[in-house]
């Protein structure tokens, strides 16, 4: 989830760290406060897979939770690619319009 996530951020701030908290705050700053990582359907909730497995005792997982982890990341990159693709979009969207406008 940190690599999909830090893969996102590095669209507007290639120099991101490879800090974990670094990444779980950019990554609330600028996909969950501004809902850009929301989903039509499930809200916020993709996005808090990260935050919460961030904030997670990883340590203390057994496999029934270890199971749950995982199934929550892959949802978490699945949402990450959905999200990749709508940034494009609104890029796009956004040159098109500054053509029109120029």
């Amino acid at each position: 989830m940190l690599n999909a996530a830090q893969g996102l951020i590095k669209a507007a701030n290639p120099d991101i760290s490879n800090n974990p908290d670094s990444i779980v705050k950019e990554f609330d700053d600028r996909f969950c406060q501004t809902q850009l990582f929301y989903d039509k359907y499930a809200g916020a909730k993709f996005a808090q897979f990260l935050l919460a497995a961030h904030e997670a005792n990883l340590d203390a997982f057994d496999e029934d939770k270890s199971r749950k982890l995982l199934e929550e990341s892959q949802l978490f990159i699945d949402a990450a690619y959905a999200c990749n693709v709508k940034m494009g979009k609104l890029k796009t969207s956004s040159m098109e319009t500054g053509k029109a406008e120029g």
